[in-house]
């Protein structure tokens, strides 16, 4: 069975770097080590996520959605989305990652804090309706959840303090619920959502005060050991001296750029896109986006993805998506409960993939 650690956190607190530094300290320590990112954008629920989030103008042009804007719905269809993203990223993760290896997922379910975070601050919701919130969202990617074993291993990263300054060369534009008024109300939403689970853990990267200085990285990279230690995971952190200047926690950990490599560690889009839709992608396509993600590339990930996602949805017919037979029951009943995810598919995406869909989950 496939062991998962999900990393979760706000923007800026470290989650990549968090991710690849567990990745190498379980790779050393003999485990077979496979990495995810979401949202997965390259997928067909990952370009809709994209879209839903930076182009929110167009979903509020479509007829027929007139319901759902600025109401606690339209953060429920945002869950189901992002849900139905990762539940697309399925399949591929069981064609490739081995029954005794561990998946790291950079974000998870429990991201949705984040979603919540966002309608507390735009007064979508009322405090009172978090908990509540909470629920349904953990409801909606129950399949995810329950399928990977998510729940039992959970390690938030967070700031002490709103992240005032955003250092040179930073994403900007990536994460765009997390603009500084979000951030105080994403940690306590990840309060609340963190006393839900036995195996959730809290490790501070970034300090208050002027620039959000961050912890040393030795000491982040000893805590996150010690988690996992507790979790039951074989792990050998390495040796990191005091004065290295890989010790400072900004200092990005350096990538391996072989495509090779990155196809080994990585969930591939390659793999995702055949294991449940059928569509063998151009090489070309592949190696544009391996070569983006081991570069870290924010730019290039977002371009690449967007011009495979856009390709798969033109290209899947009906009888086409094979979804894992205990999670099709699941996906009917997202797709019977908001329609209007079938409605957006078709107007962002096109109406094939809205009409595969529907076939592929009765």
């Amino acid at each position: 069975m496939v062991k998962t650690i999900v990393i979760e956190g706000q923007d800026q607190v470290g989650k990549a770097d968090s991710t690849a530094a567990i990745v190498d300290m379980l790779s050393r320590a003999g485990n077979l080590v496979r990495t995810i990112s979401y949202p997965y954008y390259a997928l067909p629920f990952g370009t809709l996520v994209r879209a839903f989030l930076t182009e929110n103008e167009k979903f509020r042009k479509i007829s027929g959605l007139e319901h759902v804007w600025d109401t606690p719905r339209q953060l429920e269809i945002t869950g189901v989305i992002l849900a139905l993203n990762r539940l697309e990223t399925l399949p591929g993760i069981i064609e490739t990652v081995d029954d005794d290896s561990i998946l790291v997922c950079d974000r998870g379910p429990y991201s949705m804090c984040v979603t919540v975070a966002y309608g507390l601050n735009y007064g979508l919701i009322e405090e009172n309706d978090v908990s509540g919130m909470l629920d349904k969202f953990l409801d909606i990617d129950s399949a995810y959840r329950s399928y990977l074993g998510t729940d039992n291993a959970i390690i938030q990263l967070k700031s002490e303090g709103d992240i005032k300054q955003v250092r040179s060369g930073e994403r900007t534009d990536t994460d765009i619920y997390e603009v500084s008024t979000v951030q105080s109300l994403t940690r306590q939403v990840y309060e609340q959502m963190s006393k839900r689970f036995v195996n959730w853990a809290e490790v501070v990267t970034r300090y208050d005060g002027v620039g959000m200085r961050w912890r040393d990285r030795k000491e982040i990279l000893e805590e996150n050991g010690s988690f996992l230690r507790k979790w039951g995971f074989k792990v050998d952190i390495g040796s990191i001296n005091d004065n290295d200047t890989n010790n400072q926690y900004d200092k990005n950990i350096e990538m391996n750029t072989d495509l090779n490599v990155v196809k080994k560690r990585f969930v591939d889009i390659e793999d995702t896109a055949r294991a449940l839709y059928g569509i063998h992608l151009d090489r070309s396509d592949v190696i544009l986006w391996r070569d983006a993600h081991a570069r870290r590339n924010e730019d290039l990930i977002h371009s690449s993805s967007k011009h495979i996602g856009q390709k798969i949805s033109r290209l899947v017919k009906p009888g086409d998506i094979s979804w894992p037979t205990e999670v099709v029951d699941h996906i009917s009943r997202l797709i019977k409960e908001y329609p209007e995810v079938l409605v957006m598919a078709e107007n962002i995406l096109c109406n094939e993939f809205s009409s595969a869909l529907k076939i592929s989950a009765p």
